[in-house]
């Protein structure tokens, strides 16, 4: 998911595109696995926190 944090935060790519150089079968897949690893979905974590220096990722589901 660093790579996909990356991306969110320095480029334009959508959600979609991000997903598919991730190579998850969908998009949705995607966005369920980075909401659950992270907390929040792809775009709000674009959105609102990749500009935050204080966020720090939480610990993935066990």
């Amino acid at each position: 998911m660093a790579i996909a944090q990356d991306l969110l935060r320095s480029t334009e790519m959508s959600i979609q595109e991000i997903s598919d150089l991730l190579s998850f079968p969908d998009y949705r897949h995607f966005t369920s696995l980075f909401k659950r690893w992270t907390g929040v979905t792809p775009s709000w974590f674009r959105n609102d926190l990749s500009t935050r220096d204080d966020y720090v990722k939480p610990l993935p589901p066990t």
